[in-house]
């Protein structure tokens, strides 16, 4: 029998929420188009997207909040509770989150889908909602993590994929083949234009289709990780997501995508919890590792 007592707790946003939060710290005015539930949680998460400065544009049609419990001894993870299921939306839930997606798309720069399997990305809303976001937002991105969702697959014609070497591989249940060519036939299956896999410790991937070579190569480079230390890997990808997606939309190429990207998930991966990422993280992270460099040199 093992007993425990808590001695420390604190709260973190996850899923598109933290994206948005991410989103916010870099200096963008964010919306967050969700669902919550009717509860105390459900509250104090819109109180820290306010006071953060993000527009929450989610009603409160789940049962409960889903959240993720993780107990740890000082850096160790002990273990993990998960409460909450997934709540697929019906018909008329879709058509109502579709209304709200497009109406907080109206004159913005870039929309993000995360999809992390609790019902509220389904297949019906993004049919509903891509082919109008594709005619006027100038930057859509999307990443899908949970395996109960629409699925990485259902994102069509999207300027960039972030999912991670497993989550490209289940998408498409390619476990032999090398990397390239699982991306490859990702971007050719949703005729998204370029992907971001990452590597965990080993970095990160882009693959460019729209700069491919005679013989239909993709376009590939590789970045390192861009941390010396690890303290709680927890939310890299969506500080990833959100830095590589403000990068687009201010012009920059997929490499400086990717770099942004890497250097946020950097920061990240140096906080203990899902701590949104700050362009004056950003400055200080860039200023430290040019700072040892030239004492290096």
């Amino acid at each position: 029998m093992l007993s425990l007592r808590t001695l420390h707790a604190r709260d973190f946003d996850g899923g598109a929420g933290v994206i948005a939060l991410h989103l916010a710290g870099l200096g963008a005015r964010a919306t967050l188009v969700s669902t919550l539930a009717d509860d105390e949680p459900s509250r104090n998460v819109a109180l820290r997207l306010a006071s953060a400065g993000v527009e929450a544009s989610c009603p409160g049609t789940r049962r409960s909040l889903v959240t993720k419990h993780r107990y740890l001894a000082e850096q160790t993870k002990l273990f993990k509770v998960d409460e909450g299921d997934a709540a697929p939306a019906d018909s008329l839930e879709e058509q109502k989150l579709a209304e709200r997606v497009l109406q907080a798309s109206e004159g913005a720069a870039a929309v993000v889908f995360a999809d992390f399997g609790y019902g509220v990305v389904t297949g019906g809303l993004l049919d509903r909602v891509l082919p109008a976001l594709r005619r006027h937002v100038p930057v859509i991105t999307a990443k899908a993590a949970g395996r109960q969702g629409a699925g990485l697959l259902r994102f069509r014609e999207v300027d960039l994929l972030c999912p991670t070497e497993r989550e490209l591989r289940e998408a498409q249940h390619d476990f032999s083949r090398g990397l390239g060519a699982a991306a490859w036939d990702l971007l050719n299956a949703t005729g998204a234009k370029r992907a971001i896999v990452t590597l965990g410790k080993q970095g990160l991937v882009t693959f460019d289709r729209a700069d491919r070579s005679a013989a239909e190569r993709l376009h590939s480079d590789y970045v390192p990780a861009l941390s010396d230390a690890a303290t709680d890997t927890l939310g890299c990808g969506d500080a990833l997501l959100a830095a590589a997606t403000f990068a687009l939309c201010a012009g920059g190429s997929l490499q400086a995508a990717a770099l942004l990207g890497s250097i946020a998930a950097g920061v990240e991966v140096r906080e203990n919890g899902n701590v949104p990422v700050s362009a004056e993280q950003i400055r200080r992270h860039l200023h430290a590792r040019e700072t040892s460099v030239t004492i290096a040199a």
